[in-house]
């Protein structure tokens, strides 16, 4: 009974396999058929007998694939057949066999990496019929000397002409490709020296359940899937540039002796060898201990992942020297690579761990995942589908780029699309807000003279609570890098920049504008840990900005802030009440803001009530400030009435007072004014805290009115000495007080 295999075509590209067919594959648990057509009697899966069958045929019986294996069959060419005797020639089981499409039945020969796998573990020796050059060798009779492509076409008519081939067809399959040459390739047997990994296969999988791994999934997954069926190392490689092979073997008798340091080379040649790569080790020769030959090394080098391998142990020249420090230091600590390791650096290190060592090499691992293209292709120097790093880091710097991929999710093992986009918010968001944070603290640093001092104490709420959250996040970053977990960490990190930008210099403003010695101690204080802090994510601006924060001002620094010790948590200094509170205002605050924004109320513009659910005096204050209203009033509930607007996010509401007044609406044109002449001084040069004198030009009765009426406020809250209106100025700037105007011009 003819097994029908047409399906080679879809699994190889070419019949220039199918002389050295040894096994045929089916699936174990599949239904297979026997199907007669055309007078003849063929074995298929049923799932595919309609693809295959044109016309009638008749199904003759139906059976389970377990029943084929073991059944031998006629080989189709006789270059071969002395293999049968290997236990060729058989229907075998292989989970790679597939019902997708060609017939069931897959053909094994030794140029699949899973033919090759599977005829090995079943004791058939390995033979290539290709020369170095990809032509067919002088055992392959008719054939002999075509390139393996030409052959292609002259199998084809072998076995049309010997009415062997029921019916071609072409299918599309993915083939490998010279990353150099973008050509195909080919996979061809080669004599290799191995390393036994499946004698230390359960080794592998044991001391795997002792390494954390981040994400946690590539334990059990992606990695201890691999080591699962991990397969013997093919060690060699038949190149030139590399760590040779340090075996030798007899021309002789063929013993072989692998030499394991230089003193046993010059032991066993006489020769000092002064430099191990080729070609000066290839000199290397001496007599057979056995016959008395010539024992010649091999041309092999070593495959270089062993080299990588060799990282933890190498690096010591570990068993020769340094015995202690190897071990002290040995399996490492923590590790990181891309998710492509799972295969290559992050097994090489375990196999030769377990292999040697008899544990693991590493305990804690980060897998990061691949950042892509914009368009979510690889990035690829010849396509040109990304920007040149030296680019990026001039732009941006190095510090955005760390930034940017710590806190994604490509430190969990997930694929990222590079974006310049998200690049430029780190910067825009984390590292400007910082700085100028520094910026702020450094002026009225100097504008009040203020000194450092050591043990001070604050009682001011705001104060609390911006020391209470540096000491969460220290907490939690700690937290978090202890557990490897990046994302987290960095994105604590941001948070407290942002709370620290955001909301406590922008609340405690008017105590830093006065000289505050508690705010300004606060502040540095804050600054300097948060530094410390960032250091490890952002070494650059966090050493730029530790100078500044030190030098001259605190005697006790180190020279750099990466010898500073890492931020320990007080837990003296942790209030979770303030900060839970402090949440809720802030959460208050955002949907009163967002009243004002829907309602075209600019927050200038003074408010006179607004309902919330915080009865704290202290956090009243802070909402009263920061959403300018007269009067806060606790309220378990939403209130309504003429003006009076109510939002809620689910967890907290806000009902706010819309209604002007027209001393409310004086006030706001006030702080337009104010705000206007901040601008004005800042355009013109003015130093924070400089004492200016302001001319001033208006035809608004209604502007002239409120600067008569508030001038004294307006020369404390600007810092003018003279306020004086003139007809006409020599270089008037403007400022717009909804649609009225006034015209100023700054003398310093």
């Amino acid at each position: 009974m003819p097994l029908w295999m047409p399906h080679i075509l879809k699994v190889y590209g070419g019949l220039w396999t199918l002389p050295g067919n040894l096994l045929v594959a089916v699936g174990k648990d599949f239904e297979y058929v026997q199907v007669e057509y055309e007078g003849v009697k063929y074995i298929v899966a049923k799932e595919l007998v309609d693809k295959i069958f044109e016309g009638e045929y008749s199904i003759l019986e139906t059976f389970n694939g377990e029943r084929l294996i073991g059944k031998e069959y006629e080989p189709l060419f006789p270059f071969f057949s002395s293999k049968s005797s290997e236990g060729a020639f058989r229907v075998v089981h292989a989970n790679h066999v597939t019902l997708e499409d060609g017939t069931g039945l897959v053909h094994q020969a030794p140029y699949g990496e899973e033919d090759f796998a599977l005829m090995t573990s079943m004791g058939i020796s390995m033979f290539d019929y290709l020369d170095d050059q990809g032509n067919m060798k002088e055992e392959m009779g008719e054939f002999k000397g075509m390139f393996y492509k030409k052959a292609n076409k002259y199998i084809m008519e072998d076995l049309k002409n010997r009415s062997l081939l029921l019916k071609s067809v072409d299918y599309e399959h993915q083939m490998p490709m010279c990353w150099r040459t973008n050509t195909p390739l080919i996979y061809k047997p080669i004599k290799s020296w191995y390393v036994k990994v499946t004698d230390i296969r359960e080794k592998l999988v044991k001391e795997n359940e002792e390494i954390n791994w981040v994400p946690a999934y590539f334990k059990q997954g992606r990695f201890g899937n691999w080591l699962a069926d991990a397969r013997d190392w093919a060690l060699s490689r038949n190149r030139y540039w590399g760590t040779p092979l340090p075996a030798w073997i007899c021309e002789k008798c063929g013993e072989t002796e692998v030499l394991g340091s230089f003193a046993e080379v010059k032991e066993k040649s006489g020769i000092e060898l002064k430099d191990p790569h080729k070609p000066f080790v290839d000199e290397i020769t001496y007599s057979c201990p056995k016959c008395g030959g010539v024992m010649k090394r091999v041309r092999d080098v070593i495959d270089v992942w062993y080299d990588s391998g060799s990282m933890p142990f190498a690096r010591f020249h570990y068993p020769f020297e340094n015995k202690e420090k190897f071990e002290s230091k040995y399996p490492g600590q923590f590790i990181a690579e891309g998710v492509d390791q799972t295969r290559g650096w992050f097994y090489t290190l375990h196999v030769l761990g377990v292999a040697l060592f008899n544990e693991k090499s590493f305990k804690n691992v980060i897998v990061n995942g691949m950042a892509l293209a914009p368009d979510g292709t690889k990035m690829s120097k010849s396509k040109r589908n990304y920007t040149e790093v030296n680019v990026v880091l001039d732009q941006m710097g190095a510090d955005s780029l760390r930034l940017y991929f710590l806190s994604s999710p490509i430190v969990h093992g997930e694929e990222i699309l590079f974006s310049e986009k998200f690049l430029k918010e780190i910067t825009a968001t984390v590292l400007l807000p910082y700085w100028n944070s520094v910026k702020y603290f450094l002026s009225y640093k100097d504008q009040f003279n203020w000194q450092y001092t050591e043990g001070w104490k604050s009682e001011n709420l705001m104060d609390i609570w911006i020391v209470a959250k540096l000491h969460q996040t220290i907490k939690s970053v700690t937290e978090s890098m202890d557990g490897y977990v990046l994302q987290k960490a960095t994105k604590d990190i941001f948070d407290l920049i942002d709370g620290l930008s955001k909301w406590y210099i922008r609340r405690s403003r008017d105590r830093f504008v006065k000289g505050d010695r508690e705010a300004l101690n606060t502040l540095h204080y804050v600054l300097l840990e948060l530094t410390k802090l960032l250091a490890p994510f952002a070494p650059f601006i966090s050493e730029s900005v530790y100078a500044t924060l030190t030098e001259g001002i605190v005697s006790s620094a180190k020279e750099s802030v990466h010898l500073e010790d890492y931020p320990v948590v007080d837990e003296g200094r942790l209030n979770d009440e303030i900060l839970i509170n402090m949440d809720r205002v802030r959460d208050i605050c955002s949907i009163g803001l967002k009243i004002r924004d829907d309602n075209r109320l600019k927050v200038r513009q003074p408010l006179s009530k607004v309902y919330v659910p915080i009865s704290d005096l202290q956090m009243q204050e802070i909402i009263k400030g920061e959403l300018n209203v007269k009067e806060v009033v606790f309220s378990e509930k939403e209130q309504t009435g003429d003006g009076l607007i109510s939002q809620s996010d689910g967890k907290v509401f806000v009902s706010l007072d819309i209604n002007l007044t027209n001393e409310l609406k004086e006030e706001g044109m006030l702080n337009e004014i104010i705000r206007g002449l901040q601008v004005a001084r800042k355009e013109s040069g003015c130093e924070v805290g400089e004492r200016v004198s302001i001319l001033y030009m208006t035809d608004s009765s209604e502007i002239e009115s409120i600067i008569t009426t508030y001038e004294e406020k307006l020369k404390s809250n600007v810092i003018i000495d003279l306020f004086e209106k003139r007809d006409t100025l020599e270089n008037g700037i403007q400022i717009k007080v909804e649609d009225k105007e006034v015209m100023v011009e700054i003398k310093k």
